[in-house]
Order: C-alpha cells, then sequence, then structure tokens
C-alpha cells in the first residue's frame, strides 16, 4: 500500500494538476516512521528516497495530547508563523485531522543570491503523536557562471539517489535539512507548551469565511493574521478592528466577532 501511495504521489506532482487528497493519504498511511523520543529538543531527520523521490517523514511522540489538540494547536502555529498562512495552507480535512501546506525556507549562505528552498508538508495528528512527511522540495538559485537569472530545481535533478552532482548541491541539501529541522522543533515546541483552542466554526474557515460569533483563533485560521490592529476601551471591554489590505475589516468584542465591513 505504502509504494502505490508513494508512486500516486510522484505521478500528481510530476503532472502539476495533483488531487491534494492524495497527497494526504500518502502522509497519513506511511507506516515506516522515525520516532524522535524527545519533543522538545532539536530534531535531526534526515532526508531518503521513495520511488524516485526525495522525502522527510517520521513521527514525533506528544505525550498526553489528544489528535484533536495537537491539529488545532499545529494549525494555530501555521498562523502565528506564517503572515500569508492563508495562502500557506493548501487543504484541511478535519475529520481525519490533517492538512497540507506549502511554503518555503530562505537560504542563509546564500541569502545575497536569493536562494530558497519550496516545499510540500502534510501532517496529520494523532493521540500522543504528528506524523509528517516533506516532500516536492525545489530549490530556487543563481545560475551557474556568469549568468545572473535564477535557475529552478528541484531536490531530485540537483542530487539524484540523494548523492549531489555539485559540491554546493550538499551545501543546499545540508542547509534545508538544517531548516525543516528547526521549523519541525518550533511547531512540536508550540504545541506541546500552548493550551488547546476551542474551534467550532470549522466549515466556515476551511471555505476562508468568517462569521458573527468567530473567536479570534477561529478568525485568524481563516483570513490570516490582519495587517494592523486598532484597539479601544468601551463600557462592554476591549473592541479590536482588525484591518486587511483588501480594505476589509474585522470588529471583535472581547475576543469575538460582532460584525465585519467589506469596501
Amino acid at each position: 500500500m505504502k509504494k502505490e501511495l508513494l508512486t500516486m504521489v510522484a505521478y500528481f506532482i510530476a503532472t502539476t494538476s495533483f488531487a491534494q487528497s492524495n497527497l494526504m493519504d500518502w502522509a497519513s498511511e506511511s507506516k515506516e516512521t522515525h520516532t524522535i523520543e524527545n519533543s522538545v529538543e532539536t530534531f535531526s531527520f534526515t532526508p531518503e528516497m521513495k520511488d524516485g523521490k526525495i522525502v522527510y517523514y517520521g513521527s514525533i511522540p506528544l505525550m498526553d495530547k489528544a489528535a484533536k489538540d495537537i491539529f488545532t494547536s499545529a494549525l494555530q502555529w501555521v498562523v502565528e508563523t506564517y503572515p500569508a498562512s492563508k495562502d500557506v495552507i493548501k487543504k484541511i480535512d478535519v475529520e481525519n485531522n490533517r492538512f497540507l501546506m506549502e511554503t518555503a525556507i530562505l537560504s542563509t549562505k546564500y541569502a545575497s543570491t536569493a536562494t530558497s528552498y519550496k516545499y510540500m508538508a502534510a501532517f496529520q495528528a494523532k493521540d500522543n503523536e504528528l506524523v509528517f512527511q516533506i516532500f516536492n522540495i525545489i530549490c530556487s538559485h543563481l545560475g551557474a557562471g556568469l549568468s545572473l537569472s535564477m535557475k529552478t530545481e528541484t531536490f531530485e535533478e540537483l542530487m539524484p539517489d540523494l548523492k549531489p552532482k555539485k559540491s554546493k548541491s550538499k551545501i543546499y541539501l545540508d542547509e534545508f535539512t538544517d531548516g525543516n529541522n528547526q521549523i519541525l522543533s518550533r511547531l512540536i515546541d508550540r504545541v506541546n507548551k500552548n493550551p488547546s483552542i476551542e474551534i467550532t466554526h470549522w466549515d466556515a474557515i476551511i471555505s476562508s469565511e468568517v462569521v458573527v460569533g468567530m473567536n479570534k483563533d477561529e478568525c485568524l485560521l481563516s483570513w490570516g493574521k490582519p495587517d494592523d490592529v486598532n484597539v479601544t476601551k468601551g463600557d462592554c471591554g476591549a473592541v479590536e478592528q482588525w484591518v486587511y489590505k483588501n480594505k476589509q475589516y474585522l470588529y471583535l468584542e472581547n475576543g469575538i466577532l460582532t460584525s465585519m465591513q467589506d469596501f
């Protein structure tokens, strides 16, 4: 089953018109997982080849945590970490406590040339653990020689069978591995330390909509972080105006959405 799912994902990635539900199934049904014993220290997941694709995958223990609590806390971390979380999160599957995201890591070694690593990440929360898959990694870097144009290559093109064609390709691999492990560490630290949040408006969140009665966390999951927040104090408590670049405004009283404006 696992080999069939991996092959399916490779096919959908290659055609660029993949169905995200298949990626989620692939992420959740992998049985060969690597487990880290301590969930608060830096992790050290390394890349592996699976049916011609470079992937990172594993299962991270989270003691005394229910699947739904891990799921909501992980999503909240995405919102807190990525200003454009609305674009980063590609699919949410509430029933199975899993989500798919696409994001990038900026190079620090080659920051002057705007080198970056774009990738897909699928997560599924289960009782006391978080399962993940990192795949479809693409490196954007400066072309060779005197070229001043950016070149985009998959990790599979840069290092077939995890054997780098050039010394710089090995640097790309090591830098992405370190960055990915740091991100996973921060995610798990967030899930471990922060209390679970109450989410009841999942249908609206999945549709990127806001409805009166949502709490702050639900508004953030649906629309992402506002560009500005104006706070006033009234007789009934704090009133917040959330301002978004597209001239949309949310009004929250004591943490609950009471109205919205769209210009």
